[in-house]
C-alpha cells in the first residue's frame, strides 16, 4: 500500500517520504450488507475468535449500509491495545465512508465490556460526530458469542 522513494533535495541531505495510495472499492463490487450486529459478527468472528491478542478493527460502510472496507486498527497483547481515533477514521476517510462499525476481540472471551472499551466508544463517537462519519456499534467479539454496545443501549 505505501511506498517509500527518495527525493534529492537543495542541500547535502536525502529525504524519504511515503506516498499512500488505496484502491477504491466499486460499489456492488464487495457485496456484504451489515443490518445488524449479528451479521457483525458473523463477518468478523473467524479472524477475530481465537486470537491470542487484542485486534481492533473497523468496517467501512457506505450509504446503503455495505461494507467497503476492513481494516486492522490496532494489535495489542492479552489485555489490551491502543486505539486512536486518527488511525480508526484514517481508512474509514480514504474509502469515502458514511459511517462505519468499530470491533475488537476479548482473548479471554469474556465479552464484558471493559471500562476502556467504553472510554474508547465515547471518544471515537463524539469524533465521527465532529468528521461526520457515524460510528453504529462496538462490537466485542468473545468464545462462540458478541456483546453490541447498540443492542445494549451504550451507543
Amino acid at each position: 500500500m505505501a511506498e517509500g522513494i527518495l527525493l534529492e533535495n537543495a542541500g547535502d541531505y536525502k529525504q524519504k517520504i511515503s506516498i499512500v495510495s488505496i484502491v477504491q472499492v466499486k460499489e456492488g463490487d464487495f457485496c456484504y450488507s451489515v443490518k445488524s450486529p449479528d451479521d457483525v459478527y458473523k463477518l468478523l468472528t473467524e479472524f477475530l475468535e481465537n486470537k491470542d491478542r487484542e485486534y481492533f478493527v473497523c468496517l467501512s460502510l457506505n450509504r446503503k449500509g455495505k461494507v467497503n472496507n476492513i481494516s486492522t486498527v490496532s494489535i495489542g497483547s492479552l489485555g489490551n491495545t491502543i486505539v486512536l481515533p486518527r488511525e480508526v477514521f484514517k481508512t474509514a476517510i480514504l474509502s469515502n465512508a458514511a459511517s462505519i462499525i468499530i470491533a475488537h476481540n476479548h482473548p479471554s472471551g469474556d465479552i464484558t465490556p471493559s471500562a476502556e472499551d467504553k472510554s474508547v466508544t465515547k471518544d471515537l463517537h463524539q469524533a465521527g460526530e465532529i468528521l461526520g462519519i457515524e460510528v453504529l456499534d462496538h462490537v466485542v467479539v468473545g468464545d462462540g458469542e458478541y456483546f453490541s454496545f447498540k443492542a445494549h443501549g451504550l451507543i
